[in-house]
């Protein structure tokens, strides 16, 4: 058996200094901001809909009725939207939605950070008549 020869103790491994961490990105601010950027119009946060329920929409034009929601934690699997019993709210929730009259726009770190979430965006105004 092969000794290992660059052990360090228990103490060392303690005292060294942490892994620096990438800063947290606030995604729905990102994602406001790519909108006042781009001059559209702004949204609405926490939109309740579909009263006596309390669900609500991160973001939505309730006029046009155009709703935007983030899904978060999808990539590290935390979060609401990711145990089955969350995705299975999300599923009575969107559809409840659509059933209403509602576009609904799903996005997520990736698709804001592309610019994706925007593009998809602009379409469903367009779509709507207000651009």
């Amino acid at each position: 058996m092969t000794q290992m020869t660059n052990r360090i103790t228990l103490a060392e491994y303690k005292a060294r200094p942490a892994r620096p961490r990438s800063p947290r990105v606030d995604y729905k601010a990102k994602f406001e901001r790519d909108i006042a950027l781009l001059g559209f119009p702004a949204p609405v946060r926490e939109v309740l809909f579909a009263h006596p329920r309390r669900w609500r929409f991160d973001f939505a034009y309730p006029e046009l009725q155009i709703a935007i929601e983030y899904q978060g934690g999808n990539y590290h699997g935390k979060g609401a939207h990711n145990s089955i019993s969350g995705l299975q709210r999300d599923y009575e929730k969107f559809t409840e939605a659509a059933l209403r009259g509602w576009t609904l726009i799903l996005i997520d770190a990736k698709s804001v950070t592309t610019g994706q979430a925007v593009q998809w965006l602009e379409r469903a105004l367009e779509t709507k008549g207000a651009l």
